[in-house]
């Protein structure tokens, strides 16, 4: 009876040596080094150890029982270092010389440093083992306890038969027990401290990474001034230098026209076709300084857009009288679809409208060897909250994210329309009799054969409002009459119009990898298209950005190998604007 009360007077001393350590680690060490806090460990180890002793069981002058061994169990499952446990057995067994030195304090200090050695040989074996916690504890206690026991027997002053026949029935089973379960309530202990210890960890990491990105975040704000900053300079260096080169540039083009045209024979044919050569040249360099005065103005935000009313049936004709001699010249079909629901009128700026198409018949002319170049011209209805989400692939929003007014403006370049002077720009250099709606004829007419322009190939279209039935709208037009039969009543208000213009080649096609690519300005699909059929590089950038600021989109779908569409999508007002003056972004 004796030794269980001392034992469990022992075990509540050890517990409560734990609880006072885990606050004194929690509170007070959160700042001590790693090193400190392993010193401080062994040595409140060592302490529980004289503790221990300090309340044990005197028999006679010299014995004395207790669970001094406690710790060093604990150990094994706390420290991983060997030296460690030599400590602390060491440091244990020298407080038993403090309670009087005689033959049974050196042989309590003798086990406790032999103990010491068993335990880091226990704790290098259960390194080695995948084993549970719980086995690992098992073994650690019960190997220490007879252990304990033996060396007891061995080198204490009590008789190794009467020890074991006496005494250890007793106190091993007991030992054990409360060793045991002293060692799984303070393993909460132990998980807390490592949990604190992680936390810890981590939010010095985190502190550390906050800062990092603090000082990234600054760095990279300070880039993106910097490059905003050089793009600005930029943009209003190539604005001011386009300037500057056209000016000598077009004297250059005048003069070689003069020597072209050579009305009065007085230069001779060598130098009339080196005129025609400096005119040709002059003029792609015009085109390029064009491009890059145009891009630099998007990017500025100093592009003007001008809205006024145009004549989709007017830039129809323009565009076929543009580009029929070129479509002649290459044995390519030019085809016009023209569906008979576009209206009359479309507030828009024709100038823009104008450089798009150009630049878009201009490449599917550029890149088709054989077959044709179809211009499909219908409308397209869809509701305003769902405009974009179609199936033709729309790069608007991917590669542009300006404000649909950046940059524009509204108002009226002269009191005579832009088309009106692009047609007599246009029908001056290459006359034609105009192209009429399908099924309608002109007033002018004298029979069936007059709606149909010269040198036009005019393909007859549905009625009801979609494009023509053409292998690369089908699906587009069947979607959008499903649409329109599925929305309910009250969303029909909603209902916004769409002029689209669709250019459709049977050319070399695009891969799909490459389709974002070819929108980004100086970009092409690759380097053999370059070398093969030239180009800046420029023309498909600008007119996705006009088409953003005149309030559309520019749609691609291709098929490397069996040709392009591309779709201009314009917002059809059947009202004009109220701005009356030009504002630039």
């Amino acid at each position: 009876m004796a030794f269980s009360k001392v034992f469990f007077i022992n075990l509540s001393v050890l517990i409560t040596i734990a609880y006072l350590f885990n606050i004194g680690y929690k509170y007070l060490f959160p700042n001590v080094s790693d090193r400190l806090k392993y010193a401080i460990s062994m040595l409140v180890f060592v302490l529980a150890g004289w503790v221990t002793m300090l309340f044990g069981l005197r028999v006679g002058d010299t014995q004395l029982f207790d669970l001094r061994f406690v710790p060093l169990i604990m150990a094994i499952l706390v420290f991983a270092r060997p030296g460690a446990f030599l400590v602390i057995g060491a440091g244990i067994g020298a407080g038993r010389l403090f309670y009087g030195v005689n033959e049974a304090s050196w042989a309590g200090c003798m086990n406790m440093a032999l103990l010491g050695v068993f335990a880091a040989l226990i704790n290098w074996y259960l390194q080695r083992v995948e084993w549970r916690f719980f086995w690992k504890a098992c073994t650690a206690v019960v190997a220490i306890n007879v252990l304990n026991a033996f060396d007891i027997a061995v080198m204490g002053v009590i008789p190794f038969r009467v020890y074991w026949l006496e005494v250890a029935p007793i106190t091993l089973p007991l030992a054990t027990l409360l060793s045991g379960f002293f060692v799984f309530m303070i393993r909460d202990f132990h998980k807390e401290q490592l949990r604190i210890g992680e936390l810890r960890g981590m939010n010095i990491i985190l502190r550390r990474q906050t800062k990092e990105l603090r000082e990234a975040k600054r760095d990279l704000e300070e880039k993106a001034r910097q490059l905003m900053l050089a793009s600005k300079y930029k943009s209003e260096f190539l604005a001011n230098m386009s300037h500057e080169l056209k000016t000598p540039l077009n004297s250059i083009l005048l003069i070689s026209q003069l020597i072209r045209d050579n009305d009065d024979e007085r230069y001779g044919m060598d130098e009339v076709r080196y005129g025609e050569i400096i005119h040709s040249a002059g003029n792609d360099l015009l085109q390029l300084i064009n491009d890059i005065l145009d891009l630099s103005k998007v990017e500025a935000g100093k592009m003007d857009i001008v809205i006024e009313p145009i004549s989709p049936l007017d830039l129809v004709q323009m565009m076929q009288a543009m580009f029929q001699p070129m479509a002649d010249q290459k044995s390519v079909d030019f085809l016009v679809e023209y569906a008979e629901d576009v209206p009359d009128t479309l507030y828009t700026d024709a100038l823009r409208v104008n450089q798009i198409m150009r630049n878009l018949l201009f490449n599917a002319f550029k890149f088709t060897e054989t077959g044709s170049v179809t211009l499909h011209v219908g409308v397209e209805l869809a509701p305003e909250n769902t405009v974009g989400k179609r199936r033709l692939r729309d790069w608007t929003s991917v590669l542009y994210r300006g404000r649909t007014g950046a940059g524009g403006g509204l108002g009226a370049r002269s009191s005579e329309s832009t088309t009106d002077r692009i047609r007599k720009t246009v029908f001056a250099a290459f006359p034609t009799t105009g192209l009429a709606r399908t099924g309608q004829k002109r007033p002018d007419s004298a029979g069936p054969e007059a709606a149909t322009p010269m040198g036009a190939n005019v393909q007859p279209t549905e009625a009801a409002g979609t494009l023509a039935a053409t292998k690369s709208l089908d699906v587009l037009s069947a979607e959008q009459g499903e649409l329109s039969r599925r929305l309910p009543r009250k969303q029909e208000a909603v209902m916004e119009q769409w002029l689209t213009l669709a250019v459709e080649d049977t050319g070399i096609g695009i891969d799909d990898e490459k389709q974002q690519l070819i929108f980004e300005a100086f970009q092409q699909e690759d380097g053999a298209i370059n070398r093969k059929y030239g180009g800046t590089g420029l023309g498909l950038s600008i007119s996705l950005q006009l088409a953003r600021l005149l309030g559309g989109s520019l749609a691609l779908r291709s098929e490397k190998g069996k040709g392009s569409v591309f779709t201009l999508r314009l917002p059809l007002k059947s009202e004009p604007p109220e701005a009356s003056e030009p504002v630039e972004g």
